[in-house]
Protein backbone atom coordinates (compact mmCIF):
# COMPACT_ATOMS: atom_id res chain seq x y z
CA UNK A 1 0.00 0.00 0.00
CA UNK A 2 1.69 3.67 -0.96
CA UNK A 3 1.84 6.34 1.51
CA UNK A 4 -0.03 9.35 -0.47
CA UNK A 5 0.81 13.21 1.18
CA UNK A 6 -2.71 14.49 2.82
CA UNK A 7 -4.07 16.90 0.24
CA UNK A 8 -3.40 20.80 1.62
CA UNK A 9 -6.63 22.90 0.83
CA UNK A 10 -6.43 25.69 -1.50
CA UNK A 11 -7.47 28.49 0.96
CA UNK A 12 -6.36 30.96 -1.31
CA UNK A 13 -9.49 29.60 -3.53
CA UNK A 14 -11.62 29.10 -0.62
CA UNK A 15 -11.55 32.05 0.86
CA UNK A 16 -13.76 35.22 -0.48
CA UNK A 17 -10.84 37.52 -0.15
CA UNK A 18 -7.32 38.08 -1.51
CA UNK A 19 -4.79 40.42 -1.37
CA UNK A 20 -4.02 42.20 -4.19
CA UNK A 21 -6.56 41.24 -7.84
CA UNK A 22 -6.00 39.33 -10.41
CA UNK A 23 -8.00 38.25 -13.51
CA UNK A 24 -9.29 35.39 -11.54
CA UNK A 25 -10.36 37.23 -8.70
CA UNK A 26 -12.16 39.77 -10.56
CA UNK A 27 -14.32 37.39 -12.43
CA UNK A 28 -15.00 35.31 -9.05
CA UNK A 29 -15.85 38.88 -7.01
CA UNK A 30 -13.31 38.49 -4.41
CA UNK A 31 -12.38 41.41 -2.41
CA UNK A 32 -9.06 42.61 -2.51
CA UNK A 33 -7.46 44.38 0.28
CA UNK A 34 -5.50 46.28 -1.73
CA UNK A 35 -8.12 47.78 -3.73
CA UNK A 36 -9.67 48.67 -0.42
CA UNK A 37 -6.56 50.28 0.82
CA UNK A 38 -6.68 51.79 -2.07
CA UNK A 39 -10.33 53.42 -1.76
CA UNK A 40 -9.28 54.75 1.73
CA UNK A 41 -6.66 56.07 0.53
CA UNK A 42 -8.20 57.84 -2.34
CA UNK A 43 -10.72 59.39 0.06
CA UNK A 44 -7.91 60.40 2.29
CA UNK A 45 -6.30 62.22 -0.62
CA UNK A 46 -8.95 63.88 -1.67
CA UNK A 47 -11.02 65.65 1.13
CA UNK A 48 -7.07 66.11 2.29
CA UNK A 49 -6.19 68.19 -0.40
CA UNK A 50 -10.10 70.12 0.23
CA UNK A 51 -9.11 70.87 3.26
CA UNK A 52 -5.58 72.12 2.92
CA UNK A 53 -6.44 74.38 -0.29
CA UNK A 54 -10.08 74.98 0.56
CA UNK A 55 -11.17 74.09 -2.73
CA UNK A 56 -13.83 71.21 -3.45
CA UNK A 57 -13.69 71.34 -7.64
CA UNK A 58 -12.25 67.92 -7.55
CA UNK A 59 -14.55 66.51 -5.25
CA UNK A 60 -17.70 67.57 -6.73
CA UNK A 61 -16.82 66.91 -10.57
CA UNK A 62 -15.50 63.26 -9.73
CA UNK A 63 -19.12 62.73 -8.02
CA UNK A 64 -20.18 63.76 -11.38
CA UNK A 65 -17.66 62.29 -13.44
CA UNK A 66 -17.96 58.49 -11.99
CA UNK A 67 -21.13 57.39 -14.15
CA UNK A 68 -19.70 57.41 -16.79
CA UNK A 69 -17.79 53.83 -15.51
CA UNK A 70 -20.78 53.28 -12.82
CA UNK A 71 -23.06 52.96 -15.70
CA UNK A 72 -21.33 50.87 -18.15
CA UNK A 73 -22.93 47.33 -19.36
CA UNK A 74 -22.09 44.41 -20.98
CA UNK A 75 -23.49 45.85 -24.10
CA UNK A 76 -22.64 49.54 -23.98
CA UNK A 77 -19.05 48.59 -23.64
CA UNK A 78 -18.92 46.21 -26.70
CA UNK A 79 -20.52 48.81 -28.68
CA UNK A 80 -17.75 50.99 -27.57
CA UNK A 81 -15.63 48.76 -28.38
CA UNK A 82 -16.79 48.11 -32.24
CA UNK A 83 -16.85 51.39 -32.86
CA UNK A 84 -13.49 52.19 -31.69
CA UNK A 85 -12.04 49.33 -33.55
CA UNK A 86 -13.83 50.67 -36.86
CA UNK A 87 -11.86 53.17 -39.05
CA UNK A 88 -13.47 56.18 -40.26
CA UNK A 89 -13.43 57.79 -43.61
CA UNK A 90 -12.41 54.35 -45.56
CA UNK A 91 -8.19 55.55 -44.84
CA UNK A 92 -7.38 51.54 -43.87
CA UNK A 93 -7.65 51.06 -47.67
CA UNK A 94 -5.54 54.03 -48.58
CA UNK A 95 -3.07 51.80 -50.46
CA UNK A 96 -5.54 51.01 -52.78
CA UNK A 97 -6.35 54.35 -53.88
CA UNK A 98 -5.67 56.16 -56.42
CA UNK A 99 -2.78 59.01 -56.77
CA UNK A 100 -5.27 61.51 -57.90
CA UNK A 101 -7.19 60.24 -54.99
CA UNK A 102 -4.80 60.58 -52.52
CA UNK A 103 -3.66 63.84 -53.23
CA UNK A 104 -7.64 65.25 -53.51
CA UNK A 105 -8.05 63.71 -49.77
CA UNK A 106 -4.36 65.22 -48.36
CA UNK A 107 -5.10 68.47 -49.47
CA UNK A 108 -8.70 68.36 -47.98
CA UNK A 109 -7.63 67.07 -44.40
CA UNK A 110 -4.36 69.75 -44.21
CA UNK A 111 -7.10 72.02 -44.82
CA UNK A 112 -9.45 71.28 -42.62
CA UNK A 113 -6.61 70.31 -39.48
CA UNK A 114 -5.10 73.73 -40.33
CA UNK A 115 -7.97 75.57 -39.71
CA UNK A 116 -8.34 73.24 -36.48
CA UNK A 117 -5.02 73.79 -35.50
CA UNK A 118 -4.69 77.61 -36.29
CA UNK A 119 -6.60 79.36 -32.77
CA UNK A 120 -4.08 76.68 -30.68
CA UNK A 121 -0.85 77.77 -32.35
CA UNK A 122 -2.13 81.72 -32.28
CA UNK A 123 -3.34 81.27 -28.48
CA UNK A 124 0.22 79.86 -27.70
CA UNK A 125 2.21 82.49 -30.14
CA UNK A 126 0.33 85.50 -27.62
CA UNK A 127 1.39 83.36 -24.77
CA UNK A 128 5.16 82.55 -25.56
CA UNK A 129 6.23 84.46 -28.46
CA UNK A 130 5.47 88.09 -27.63
CA UNK A 131 8.86 90.13 -26.37
CA UNK A 132 10.99 87.20 -27.62
CA UNK A 133 13.53 87.90 -30.28
CA UNK A 134 17.12 85.82 -31.47
CA UNK A 135 17.15 82.03 -30.94
CA UNK A 136 14.68 82.22 -28.02
CA UNK A 137 11.83 83.23 -30.57
CA UNK A 138 12.97 80.77 -32.99
CA UNK A 139 13.03 77.85 -30.15
CA UNK A 140 9.45 78.25 -28.76
CA UNK A 141 7.84 78.65 -32.04
CA UNK A 142 9.80 75.52 -32.88
CA UNK A 143 7.78 74.14 -29.96
CA UNK A 144 4.89 75.53 -31.10
CA UNK A 145 4.97 73.77 -34.37
CA UNK A 146 5.57 70.74 -32.36
CA UNK A 147 2.34 71.24 -30.30
CA UNK A 148 0.27 72.21 -33.42
CA UNK A 149 1.72 69.01 -34.89
CA UNK A 150 0.70 66.51 -31.90
CA UNK A 151 -2.64 68.30 -31.77
CA UNK A 152 -3.20 67.87 -35.68
CA UNK A 153 -2.21 64.30 -35.54
CA UNK A 154 -4.96 64.27 -31.96
CA UNK A 155 -7.34 65.40 -34.27
CA UNK A 156 -6.81 62.88 -37.62
CA UNK A 157 -6.54 60.03 -35.23
CA UNK A 158 -10.14 60.95 -33.34
CA UNK A 159 -11.49 60.68 -36.84
CA UNK A 160 -10.01 57.95 -38.74
CA UNK A 161 -9.63 55.71 -35.58
CA UNK A 162 -6.56 53.31 -34.78
CA UNK A 163 -3.89 54.03 -37.49
CA UNK A 164 -0.95 51.40 -37.11
CA UNK A 165 -0.46 50.55 -40.79
CA UNK A 166 2.98 51.60 -42.22
CA UNK A 167 1.19 52.97 -45.16
CA UNK A 168 -1.39 54.52 -43.18
CA UNK A 169 1.28 55.86 -40.15
CA UNK A 170 3.18 58.20 -43.91
CA UNK A 171 -0.32 59.60 -44.90
CA UNK A 172 -0.90 60.52 -41.20
CA UNK A 173 2.66 62.14 -41.06
CA UNK A 174 1.77 64.02 -44.41
CA UNK A 175 -1.24 65.39 -43.17
CA UNK A 176 -0.12 66.72 -39.86
CA UNK A 177 2.70 68.06 -41.80
CA UNK A 178 0.34 69.78 -44.06
CA UNK A 179 -2.00 70.79 -41.08
CA UNK A 180 0.67 72.44 -39.35
CA UNK A 181 2.32 74.16 -42.08
CA UNK A 182 -1.09 75.82 -42.88
CA UNK A 183 -2.11 76.84 -39.40
CA UNK A 184 0.82 76.49 -36.83
CA UNK A 185 3.08 78.47 -38.93
CA UNK A 186 0.78 81.04 -39.42
CA UNK A 187 -0.19 81.59 -35.81
CA UNK A 188 3.18 81.62 -35.12
CA UNK A 189 3.64 84.67 -36.47
CA UNK A 190 1.05 86.38 -34.79
CA UNK A 191 1.40 89.79 -32.68
CA UNK A 192 5.13 89.57 -32.82
CA UNK A 193 5.81 92.25 -35.99
CA UNK A 194 7.00 91.32 -39.49
CA UNK A 195 10.53 90.26 -39.02
CA UNK A 196 10.01 88.29 -36.01
CA UNK A 197 6.74 86.73 -37.65
CA UNK A 198 9.18 85.41 -40.51
CA UNK A 199 11.46 83.90 -38.03
CA UNK A 200 8.47 82.40 -35.72
CA UNK A 201 7.02 80.85 -38.84
CA UNK A 202 10.16 79.37 -40.20
CA UNK A 203 10.52 78.00 -36.57
CA UNK A 204 7.04 76.63 -36.51
CA UNK A 205 7.64 75.09 -40.18
CA UNK A 206 10.59 72.99 -38.86
CA UNK A 207 9.16 72.33 -35.16
CA UNK A 208 6.22 70.59 -37.82
CA UNK A 209 8.24 69.11 -40.23
CA UNK A 210 10.74 67.41 -38.02
CA UNK A 211 8.39 65.87 -36.02
CA UNK A 212 6.24 64.47 -39.27
CA UNK A 213 9.66 63.58 -41.16
CA UNK A 214 10.29 61.32 -38.29
CA UNK A 215 7.02 59.97 -38.19
CA UNK A 216 7.01 58.70 -34.79
CA UNK A 217 8.79 61.27 -32.73
CA UNK A 218 7.59 62.30 -29.27
CA UNK A 219 5.05 64.82 -30.76
CA UNK A 220 3.68 61.94 -32.39
CA UNK A 221 3.34 59.76 -29.93
CA UNK A 222 1.47 62.69 -27.88
CA UNK A 223 -0.94 63.33 -30.43
CA UNK A 224 -1.71 59.61 -30.92
CA UNK A 225 -2.28 59.24 -27.28
CA UNK A 226 -4.28 61.71 -26.47
CA UNK A 227 -6.21 61.36 -30.13
CA UNK A 228 -6.89 57.62 -29.15
CA UNK A 229 -8.13 58.55 -26.07
CA UNK A 230 -10.65 61.20 -26.34
CA UNK A 231 -11.68 58.81 -29.38
CA UNK A 232 -12.46 56.47 -26.58
CA UNK A 233 -13.90 58.67 -24.56
CA UNK A 234 -16.34 60.20 -26.56
CA UNK A 235 -17.42 56.45 -28.31
CA UNK A 236 -17.56 55.31 -24.58
CA UNK A 237 -19.97 57.82 -23.13
CA UNK A 238 -22.03 57.76 -26.29
CA UNK A 239 -22.26 53.82 -25.59
CA UNK A 240 -23.53 54.38 -22.16
CA UNK A 241 -26.08 56.97 -23.30
CA UNK A 242 -26.98 54.04 -26.19
CA UNK A 243 -27.52 51.54 -23.41
CA UNK A 244 -28.29 53.50 -20.47
CA UNK A 245 -31.71 51.48 -19.02
CA UNK A 246 -28.96 48.17 -18.64
CA UNK A 247 -26.33 50.68 -17.66
CA UNK A 248 -28.57 51.67 -14.62
CA UNK A 249 -29.24 47.86 -13.67
CA UNK A 250 -24.81 47.32 -13.60
CA UNK A 251 -24.62 50.41 -11.18
CA UNK A 252 -24.44 48.76 -7.99
CA UNK A 253 -22.43 45.77 -9.43
CA UNK A 254 -20.07 48.51 -11.11
CA UNK A 255 -19.29 50.58 -7.69
CA UNK A 256 -18.37 47.07 -6.01
CA UNK A 257 -16.30 46.05 -8.29
CA UNK A 258 -14.55 48.93 -8.89
CA UNK A 259 -13.85 49.83 -5.05
CA UNK A 260 -13.36 46.58 -3.88
CA UNK A 261 -12.27 43.82 -7.01
CA UNK A 262 -10.42 45.79 -8.73
CA UNK A 263 -6.71 47.36 -7.72
CA UNK A 264 -3.17 48.81 -9.47
CA UNK A 265 -3.30 44.60 -10.61
CA UNK A 266 -5.33 44.66 -12.74
CA UNK A 267 -3.65 46.13 -16.20
CA UNK A 268 -5.91 49.29 -17.12
CA UNK A 269 -7.55 49.34 -20.50
CA UNK A 270 -8.30 52.38 -23.00
CA UNK A 271 -11.47 51.39 -23.33
CA UNK A 272 -13.64 48.82 -21.04
CA UNK A 273 -13.80 45.22 -22.80
CA UNK A 274 -10.91 46.35 -25.17
CA UNK A 275 -8.53 43.11 -23.84
CA UNK A 276 -10.76 40.46 -26.11
CA UNK A 277 -10.43 41.99 -29.09
CA UNK A 278 -7.32 43.99 -29.22
CA UNK A 279 -4.91 43.09 -25.98
CA UNK A 280 -2.29 45.99 -27.56
CA UNK A 281 -4.66 48.57 -26.23
CA UNK A 282 -5.01 47.61 -22.38
CA UNK A 283 -1.29 48.37 -20.33
CA UNK A 284 0.27 44.87 -20.00
CA UNK A 285 -0.19 43.96 -24.00
CA UNK A 286 1.36 47.45 -24.99
CA UNK A 287 4.25 47.19 -22.66
CA UNK A 288 4.73 43.49 -24.35
CA UNK A 289 4.54 44.97 -27.81
CA UNK A 290 6.54 47.38 -26.92
CA UNK A 291 9.27 45.45 -25.25
CA UNK A 292 9.26 43.08 -28.53
CA UNK A 293 9.28 45.25 -31.32
CA UNK A 294 12.63 46.35 -33.51
CA UNK A 295 11.57 49.62 -34.03
CA UNK A 296 13.86 51.85 -31.97
CA UNK A 297 12.66 55.13 -32.74
CA UNK A 298 8.92 53.70 -31.55
CA UNK A 299 10.27 51.67 -28.58
CA UNK A 300 11.87 54.84 -26.96
CA UNK A 301 10.97 57.80 -29.00
CA UNK A 302 6.79 57.82 -29.48
CA UNK A 303 6.37 54.81 -27.48
CA UNK A 304 6.84 56.05 -23.62
CA UNK A 305 4.72 58.64 -24.18
CA UNK A 306 2.45 56.59 -25.99
CA UNK A 307 1.48 54.70 -23.13
CA UNK A 308 1.48 57.34 -20.45
CA UNK A 309 -1.26 59.18 -22.79
CA UNK A 310 -3.26 55.59 -22.95
CA UNK A 311 -3.01 54.18 -19.60
CA UNK A 312 -2.02 56.93 -17.17
CA UNK A 313 -5.48 58.69 -17.42
CA UNK A 314 -7.09 55.56 -16.61
CA UNK A 315 -5.30 54.47 -13.30
CA UNK A 316 -6.14 57.98 -12.24
CA UNK A 317 -9.99 57.36 -13.45
CA UNK A 318 -9.92 54.24 -11.17
CA UNK A 319 -8.08 56.12 -8.20
CA UNK A 320 -10.91 59.29 -8.78
CA UNK A 321 -13.87 56.52 -8.81
CA UNK A 322 -12.54 55.11 -5.57
CA UNK A 323 -12.39 58.95 -4.00
CA UNK A 324 -16.22 59.11 -4.75
CA UNK A 325 -17.23 56.38 -2.43
CA UNK A 326 -17.65 58.93 0.44
CA UNK A 327 -21.07 59.87 -2.06
CA UNK A 328 -21.86 56.92 -3.25
CA UNK A 329 -21.69 54.40 -0.34
CA UNK A 330 -25.96 54.17 -0.70
CA UNK A 331 -25.18 51.81 -3.75
CA UNK A 332 -24.51 49.00 -1.07
CA UNK A 333 -28.19 49.38 -0.09
CA UNK A 334 -28.67 47.72 -3.88
CA UNK A 335 -26.43 44.92 -3.57
CA UNK A 336 -27.77 41.64 -3.30
CA UNK A 337 -26.48 37.89 -3.79
CA UNK A 338 -27.32 36.21 -6.81
CA UNK A 339 -30.60 33.21 -6.33
CA UNK A 340 -29.30 29.70 -6.76
CA UNK A 341 -30.23 27.70 -9.94
CA UNK A 342 -32.91 25.17 -7.96
CA UNK A 343 -36.07 27.02 -7.15
CA UNK A 344 -36.22 25.84 -3.54
CA UNK A 345 -32.71 27.13 -2.97
CA UNK A 346 -33.64 30.13 -4.76
CA UNK A 347 -36.68 30.88 -3.02
CA UNK A 348 -34.89 30.51 0.55
CA UNK A 349 -31.77 32.52 -0.41
CA UNK A 350 -34.53 35.66 -1.89
CA UNK A 351 -36.09 35.48 1.94
CA UNK A 352 -33.47 34.48 4.27
CA UNK A 353 -30.19 36.81 2.69
CA UNK A 354 -30.79 39.86 4.69
CA UNK A 355 -29.85 38.03 7.98
CA UNK A 356 -27.79 34.78 6.64
CA UNK A 357 -25.30 37.10 6.21
CA UNK A 358 -23.34 38.92 8.51
CA UNK A 359 -22.57 42.02 6.46
CA UNK A 360 -26.01 42.13 5.19
CA UNK A 361 -27.35 42.56 8.95
CA UNK A 362 -24.57 45.29 9.67
CA UNK A 363 -25.33 47.32 6.61
CA UNK A 364 -28.69 47.23 7.45
CA UNK A 365 -28.81 47.74 11.70
CA UNK A 366 -25.68 50.30 11.97
CA UNK A 367 -26.88 52.79 9.41
CA UNK A 368 -30.30 52.62 10.77
CA UNK A 369 -29.24 53.31 14.40
CA UNK A 370 -27.52 56.17 13.07
CA UNK A 371 -30.41 57.79 10.89
CA UNK A 372 -32.36 57.05 14.32
CA UNK A 373 -29.69 59.31 16.24
CA UNK A 374 -29.80 62.07 13.53
CA UNK A 375 -33.42 62.39 12.96
CA UNK A 376 -33.99 62.54 16.78
CA UNK A 377 -31.04 65.06 17.36
CA UNK A 378 -32.46 67.21 14.18
CA UNK A 379 -36.03 66.96 14.32
CA UNK A 380 -36.79 66.15 17.64
CA UNK A 381 -39.27 68.89 19.35
CA UNK A 382 -37.74 68.49 23.10
CA UNK A 383 -40.80 70.65 24.44
CA UNK A 384 -43.43 68.47 23.03
CA UNK A 385 -41.37 65.68 24.47
CA UNK A 386 -41.54 66.87 27.87
CA UNK A 387 -45.59 66.15 27.79
CA UNK A 388 -44.71 62.58 27.19
CA UNK A 389 -41.95 61.54 29.46
CA UNK A 390 -43.59 60.52 32.69
CA UNK A 391 -46.20 58.77 30.36
CA UNK A 392 -45.71 55.38 31.27
CA UNK A 393 -49.00 54.09 29.11
CA UNK A 394 -47.72 55.44 25.78
CA UNK A 395 -44.63 53.27 24.86
CA UNK A 396 -41.50 54.55 23.57
CA UNK A 397 -41.84 54.63 20.03
CA UNK A 398 -44.73 56.52 19.98
CA UNK A 399 -43.20 59.20 22.42
CA UNK A 400 -40.22 59.26 19.63
CA UNK A 401 -42.69 59.50 16.83
CA UNK A 402 -45.20 61.79 18.85
CA UNK A 403 -42.03 63.96 19.57
CA UNK A 404 -40.91 64.23 15.83
CA UNK A 405 -41.86 67.56 13.18
CA UNK A 406 -42.13 65.44 10.98
CA UNK A 407 -43.69 68.54 8.80
CA UNK A 408 -40.00 69.78 9.07
CA UNK A 409 -38.17 66.76 7.39
CA UNK A 410 -36.18 67.64 4.35
CA UNK A 411 -36.05 65.27 0.90
CA UNK A 412 -33.11 64.18 1.23
CA UNK A 413 -34.18 62.56 5.43
CA UNK A 414 -37.13 60.99 3.91
CA UNK A 415 -35.58 58.95 1.38
CA UNK A 416 -32.87 57.54 3.92
CA UNK A 417 -35.45 57.16 5.99
CA UNK A 418 -37.22 54.97 3.99
CA UNK A 419 -34.41 53.05 3.31
CA UNK A 420 -34.08 51.82 6.81
CA UNK A 421 -37.77 51.24 7.98
CA UNK A 422 -37.62 48.97 4.53
CA UNK A 423 -34.38 47.54 5.41
CA UNK A 424 -35.61 46.62 8.90
CA UNK A 425 -38.70 44.94 7.33
CA UNK A 426 -36.87 42.89 5.21
CA UNK A 427 -34.46 42.03 7.93
CA UNK A 428 -37.78 40.43 9.88
CA UNK A 429 -39.24 39.13 7.39
CA UNK A 430 -35.47 37.08 6.86
CA UNK A 431 -35.42 36.33 10.53
CA UNK A 432 -38.57 34.74 10.36
CA UNK A 433 -37.36 32.99 7.19
CA UNK A 434 -34.19 31.90 8.96
CA UNK A 435 -35.93 30.39 12.09
CA UNK A 436 -38.01 28.05 9.96
CA UNK A 437 -35.37 27.12 8.25
CA UNK A 438 -33.09 26.66 11.41
CA UNK A 439 -35.94 23.71 13.20
CA UNK A 440 -36.27 21.55 9.88
CA UNK A 441 -40.08 22.79 9.29
CA UNK A 442 -39.44 24.66 6.11
CA UNK A 443 -42.14 22.80 4.51
CA UNK A 444 -44.78 23.90 6.67
CA UNK A 445 -43.82 27.64 6.28
CA UNK A 446 -43.34 26.98 2.36
CA UNK A 447 -47.43 25.77 2.71
CA UNK A 448 -48.80 28.61 5.40
CA UNK A 449 -47.18 31.69 4.95
CA UNK A 450 -44.07 31.18 2.24
CA UNK A 451 -45.48 33.15 -0.84
CA UNK A 452 -46.99 35.90 1.03
CA UNK A 453 -43.86 37.10 2.68
CA UNK A 454 -41.65 36.36 -0.61
CA UNK A 455 -44.13 38.97 -2.32
CA UNK A 456 -43.03 41.44 0.71
CA UNK A 457 -39.74 40.61 0.60
CA UNK A 458 -39.56 41.58 -2.75
CA UNK A 459 -42.04 44.42 -2.51
CA UNK A 460 -39.82 45.88 0.30
CA UNK A 461 -36.75 45.59 -1.81
CA UNK A 462 -38.42 47.48 -4.51
CA UNK A 463 -38.92 50.36 -2.42
CA UNK A 464 -36.15 50.03 -1.24
CA UNK A 465 -33.75 50.27 -4.81
CA UNK A 466 -36.13 52.89 -5.57
CA UNK A 467 -35.67 55.18 -1.96
CA UNK A 468 -31.82 54.60 -2.41
CA UNK A 469 -31.48 55.71 -5.85
CA UNK A 470 -33.81 58.79 -4.92
CA UNK A 471 -31.37 59.39 -1.68
CA UNK A 472 -28.55 59.65 -4.13
CA UNK A 473 -29.72 61.69 -7.16
CA UNK A 474 -31.18 64.00 -4.20
CA UNK A 475 -27.63 64.57 -3.14
CA UNK A 476 -26.56 65.25 -6.49
CA UNK A 477 -28.33 68.08 -6.26
CA UNK A 478 -27.46 69.34 -2.26
CA UNK A 479 -23.97 69.10 -3.95
CA UNK A 480 -24.97 72.18 -6.08
CA UNK A 481 -25.86 74.36 -3.14
CA UNK A 482 -23.24 72.84 -0.26
CA UNK A 483 -20.33 74.35 -1.68
CA UNK A 484 -19.34 77.82 -2.11
CA UNK A 485 -17.60 77.28 -5.39
CA UNK A 486 -20.85 75.84 -7.52
CA UNK A 487 -23.96 78.22 -5.43
CA UNK A 488 -21.51 81.06 -6.99
CA UNK A 489 -22.27 79.35 -10.43
CA UNK A 490 -25.73 78.72 -10.42
CA UNK A 491 -28.49 81.39 -11.59
CA UNK A 492 -30.16 83.34 -8.79
CA UNK A 493 -33.70 81.97 -9.28
CA UNK A 494 -32.62 78.04 -9.47
CA UNK A 495 -30.60 78.59 -6.56
CA UNK A 496 -33.41 80.25 -4.04
CA UNK A 497 -35.55 77.17 -5.93
CA UNK A 498 -32.73 74.51 -4.56
CA UNK A 499 -32.64 76.05 -1.27
CA UNK A 500 -36.52 75.61 -0.84
CA UNK A 501 -36.07 72.41 -1.45
CA UNK A 502 -34.02 70.98 0.38
CA UNK A 503 -33.85 73.26 3.66
CA UNK A 504 -38.15 72.64 3.83
CA UNK A 505 -37.61 73.82 7.68
CA UNK A 506 -37.79 76.95 9.89
CA UNK A 507 -34.05 78.21 9.59
CA UNK A 508 -34.56 81.18 12.17
CA UNK A 509 -36.22 78.82 14.68
CA UNK A 510 -33.64 75.99 14.23
CA UNK A 511 -31.24 77.26 12.23
CA UNK A 512 -29.33 76.47 8.76
CA UNK A 513 -29.44 72.68 8.12
CA UNK A 514 -25.94 71.34 6.14
CA UNK A 515 -27.64 69.46 3.88
CA UNK A 516 -24.46 67.04 3.53
CA UNK A 517 -24.88 65.75 6.53
CA UNK A 518 -26.87 62.64 6.60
Amino acid sequence: MTDQAPSIPDTAAERSWVWHATFKSRVAGKISVLACAETLFAIALYWGIAIHWDTHWHLLSSVFIAPLLLLRSPESMKLGVRWFLKEGLGISNYEDWSKAKREKWLIRAAVLTGIAVYPLASWLSGLWLVGQSGWLLLGWSMLIGGLSLAFTVTIVIMITGTVVGSGTAMTLSKVAGGGVVAGGAMGAGVSVGMFAGVVAGAGGFVGAFVGAGAGATAYVGLGMGLGLAARGLVFRVVATLRYLPQGLGRLPENWQENNFWVDFFVPAELIPGIREEDESFAFDGFIRSLSETENKVFKWGAGPPLAAFFFLPAFLYRLNIKATCWFWWPLVFLLKPQPKADKTGEQKQALCWPWDNPLQRLLILVPALIVLVILIAEYCDFGLWQQFKNAAAVPIPLKLALGMEWSHITPWHWALLIVEITGLGMLMIAGNACSHKANDNWDTYACSCMQTQLWLMNALMRVRSLAAKAFMLLGLGMCLISFPEWRQKLPAPLLQQLETFYHARDSDARGTADPLRL
